[in-house]
């Protein structure tokens, strides 16, 4: 059975035991996460100028806007600052860094009433790395 622990102040060692057994730990947002989120939003913003990105469904042809998305998204993954603010996070959160392998970010996106329902503009059902 999967459990799910909320703020835990676990060590490093006891946390990463309990995710290999599936445990799920959900934290509350912090001056790295919140960082995290700032520099996805500066990324989101720049590409879709001068449209909000929460709006540019709106004002985009479906073609203009899965090429924004398309070199977005590798851009902001593969971005050397995505590295160093998952590393910030880990290190927050007490993470041993050299003993923490870890992804790249990856900038997920939805849109409404069915306007992209697949390739970039997928939607992904809930998962354990959610």
């Amino acid at each position: 059975m999967t459990a799910l622990y909320f703020n835990s102040a676990w060590s490093d060692e006891k946390r990463r035991e309990q995710l290999y057994r599936g445990g799920l730990f959900v934290y509350t947002a912090s001056d790295a996460t919140r960082a995290m989120c700032a520099f996805a939003r500066e990324q989101s913003e720049a590409a879709f100028a001068p449209h909000d990105p929460r709006e540019a469904q709106h004002h985009l042809s479906q073609e203009q806007y899965v090429e924004i998305l398309a070199e977005l998204k590798p851009k902001f993954i593969n971005h050397p600052h995505c590295k160093e603010l998952i590393r910030d996070i880990l290190r927050d959160l007490g993470c041993d860094v050299a003993k923490t392998y870890f992804d790249v970010p990856r900038l997920r996106t939805a849109t409404s009433d069915s306007y992209l329902t697949s390739g970039l503009g997928y939607v992904f059902k809930p998962h354990r790395d959610t």
